[in-house]
């Protein structure tokens, strides 16, 4: 699965980075995003924002595209879930 396509306040592991851009390649690399880290989702509209350790991230759909994870299957309970483009909390 892409960053793109996650969910708020799951966790992933990051598995590979999507070479095909290197423009993009670089800007994910030069803000320290690499594989085996874990994130946890804040929020997929209207940027995708992220957790790395104590450092949150903000990207847009086409670099999240180029980020490949995999589930770890937990959950932040207290999570606030907003649609992506209907921009209302559920």
């Amino acid at each position: 699965m892409r960053l793109s396509e996650a969910v708020v306040g799951q966790k992933y592991t990051i598995v590979k980075i999507d070479y095909s851009d290197k423009n993009a390649l670089k800007k994910i690399c030069s803000l320290g995003i690499l594989p085996g880290l874990e994130v946890e989702i804040t929020q997929v509209s209207p940027m995708i924002i992220f957790s790395i350790f104590n450092s949150r991230f903000a990207i847009d759909d086409y670099l999240a595209s180029k980020i490949i994870l995999k589930n770890n299957g937990k959950i932040n309970k207290n999570a606030v879930i907003i649609k992506r483009n209907q921009g209302r909390v559920q």
